[in-house]
């Protein structure tokens, strides 16, 4: 009897932290929009993706699908991002501007980018000067960019395009702004995004491992 008690209490703490969980995964994404962005969180995001990703178009690409799913899983972006839907496909718009547009963005945001990467100037790849800060991001920020990243670092930029391109959330961009509206991108439908939601399960499951389920080169082929 104190044993099936027990397991029952178990369940329903369970059952309340999930609940919890959900709640302030709600409360996130209803003021998404009001998230500031993070300069910081911003710089340590890329630099943790081009460590292991350096097209720049690539990395801006996995930088949009780990933000995917963190809305998915949290109900806001990594470090206040916002998104557009560009004819190349989705980019973040701050981190877009900084490398190829400049403008206010880079007056603003331009010598700290600058300290953190290296690029020629036909900004077609992107290295890091510095080294990821680990106490920069929580635990949900880098299993969301660690998953992107082991996804798409053995795929061709042409493939990873071709997949950025055929998202939902992109597909669906509002029209007259061309900005992806937030709110979408939190929901899991097609194409890339229930893989990188299965990958993300996976990572806590085994304890931050990625044992590597998905078969990448079969989905490079699709």
């Amino acid at each position: 009897m104190c044993r099936i008690g027990a397991v029952a209490k178990t369940d329903r703490e369970r059952t309340e932290s999930r609940m919890l969980f959900e709640t302030e995964r709600e409360h996130n994404l209803a003021n998404v929009h009001k998230q500031e962005f993070d300069l910081k969180k911003a710089m340590n995001a890329l630099v943790c993706v081009t460590e292991r990703i350096q097209d720049t178009a690539s990395a801006l690409r996995t930088i949009y699908f780990a933000d995917r799913l963190h809305l998915i899983e949290y109900g806001n972006t990594i470090y206040g991002e916002r998104y557009l839907a560009l004819q190349s496909g989705p980019v973040p718009e701050t981190l877009w501007k900084l490398v190829y547009t400049g403008g206010w963005v880079a007056a603003k945001y331009q010598h700290e980018f600058d300290r953190c990467f290296e690029m020629p100037c036909t900004r077609r790849t992107i290295k890091p000067l510095v080294s990821f800060d680990w106490n920069s991001l929580v635990v949900g920020d880098k299993s969301c960019l660690e998953a992107a990243i082991w996804l798409f670092e053995t795929m061709t930029p042409s493939k990873i395009r071709v997949l950025a391109r055929s998202d939902s959330a992109y597909l669906n961009a509002m029209p007259e702004t061309d900005e992806i509206d937030l709110r979408r991108m939190a929901m899991t439908t097609y194409g890339v995004t229930p893989l990188l939601v299965g990958l993300a399960n996976e990572r806590r499951r085994n304890g931050g491992y990625l044992t590597g389920w998905v078969d990448r080169g079969a989905l490079a082929c699709k």
